[in-house]
């Protein structure tokens, strides 16, 4: 009976009821995906990244060293064309992507965030921090299944 009653007394503070959260985590090629569904909202949320590359809600971020400064640095997808960053964070600021303001010395923090919608089939996007660098190449092999992954979930599909 006392036992029953500390059982009881425990459940009330949340203790030993069913879990707040389930997570899941699957390896897809090089991507690891990470899906957590809230059980008090109801709500599924997922990530994904590999080493270097992580899926944001509408952008892919790509990391060099923290201490690297990829403001003047220039991309190139699929061995295309190359573009500076400085054009596209613009528009990523005005999307409403916020700035890294950890260090006012280097404020990219060593990424560079490239918009989702721009890397739809993209398998390889190449960085080079500046002219005197050698450009570091980035795999997306694998995003066309974590998307498809991410509406199988029931996650938000990002745009």
């Amino acid at each position: 009976m006392k036992a029953a009653a500390i059982l009881m007394s425990l459940s009330l503070f949340g203790f030993g009821g069913p879990p707040l959260r389930d997570v899941r985590s699957v390896h897809m090629g090089d991507w690891l995906m990470v899906t957590t569904h809230d059980h008090f909202t109801g709500e599924i949320r997922c990530k994904a990244a590999t080493h270097t590359v992580s899926l944001g809600r509408d952008a892919v971020t790509f990391r060099f060293l923290p201490t690297d400064d990829t403001s003047n640095a220039v991309y190139r997808l699929d061995l295309g064309a190359p573009h500076a960053v400085q054009a596209i964070s613009r528009d990523m600021i005005a999307y409403g992507r916020p700035i890294n303001l950890v260090s006012l010395d280097n404020p990219s923090a060593g990424e560079v965030v490239l918009p989702l919608k721009a890397l739809m089939g993209v398998q390889r996007v190449d960085i080079r921090l500046d002219e005197n660098a050698r450009p570091k190449a980035f795999s997306l092999k694998g995003l066309d299944a974590v998307l498809a992954a991410y509406r199988n979930a029931g996650c938000p599909t990002p745009s």
